[in-house]
């Protein structure tokens, strides 16, 4: 059971150095262009985790239908820019006009592989098994939806890895069992991180939803995932906790904004209270039909 004050006592927004040490030095990709929302929010933890800009742009890899993004190419649009790849640093790939999944496995120890493609398919096991080359757990989330352009189903990843990947999913699937184990599919579901930071946008009277606010959620909601989850193979909560965790969510959010005003006179310790009052609870009046 996820204990509330337990988790927050941890100083919520921050993880331990041994943690950030391992977040460092993770190397992203990320299929699909549209992706590039996802690589933002990664390179802000990576950076609050105390890597440069350019540190962390150097961990992020994204490609799209025509290969890897690189900064010399014809008509590349402006939201890819900030994460193109300068083709001279790249020794390996200066005369190769695309870099293709496979071949940016084959060069890079990736350890996390993010699907925004909409192909479903587009993971294969040649893919899985060269992160496992590098990784002993590697991390995949084929978070395309619905299930139906998924880049890979959980089954197959659970197969293709003998059950070592962490699997997560944009879509809903049942458990996988493997091995004699039943393996929860977490769901990489917006819905953990918007009522929150909307309910901290309100109540903190904010004048700008920023990308501090998304990164404070972010962790938040990592610390929201249970021993129990983890143990299902999870890292995400299940969905009926919704709102106790968009609370814990508005509660970070709005913890960081009253450090970031010394004046204000309001106090951390009011906030439990003051949030559980101002949630709207669904209660309808009860109908017949006449």
């Amino acid at each position: 059971m996820f204990n509330y004050e337990k988790a927050f006592s941890r100083n919520i927004g921050w993880v331990t150095e041994e943690e950030q040490q391992i977040l460092r030095n993770k190397r992203v990709a990320i299929a699909g262009a549209g992706g590039v929302g996802v690589a933002t929010q990664i390179h802000a933890g990576l950076m609050r985790d105390g890597l440069s800009d350019e540190q962390a742009k150097q961990r992020i890899y994204i490609l799209d239908s025509q290969g890897l993004v690189f900064d010399d190419r014809d008509n590349l649009d402006d939201f890819k820019q900030g994460f193109a790849k300068n083709r001279t640093k790249e020794a390996s790939w200066h005369k190769v006009a695309k870099v293709s999944l496979d071949e940016l496995l084959a060069t890079i120890p990736v350890s996390v592989l993010i699907g925004t493609s909409g192909v479903h398919g587009a993971f294969q096991a040649q893919h899985v098994q060269a992160m496992l080359k590098h990784n002993h757990q590697p991390m995949i989330f084929p978070l395309s939806n619905p299930n139906s352009k998924s880049e890979a189903t959980p089954e197959d990843i659970y197969h293709w890895s003998d059950g070592r990947a962490i699997v997560a999913t944009g879509s809903p699937y049942a458990n996988v069992e493997y091995k004699g184990k039943s393996n929860r599919i977490g769901q990489g579901n917006n819905v953990f991180i918007f009522p929150g930071v909307g309910l901290a946008s309100i109540l903190g009277k904010v004048s700008q939803v920023t990308i501090e606010m998304f990164t404070i959620a972010s962790f938040a909601l990592a610390e929201c995932v249970s021993e129990e989850d983890l143990a299902q193979g999870a890292v995400y909560p299940e969905i009926h906790r919704l709102r106790e965790i968009s609370a814990y969510v508005a509660k970070a959010i709005m913890s960081q904004q009253l450090l970031n005003e010394p004046d204000n006179p309001f106090k951390v310790e009011d906030l439990d209270e003051y949030i559980a009052e101002r949630m709207w609870v669904p209660k309808y009046l009860p109908y017949k039909r006449v």
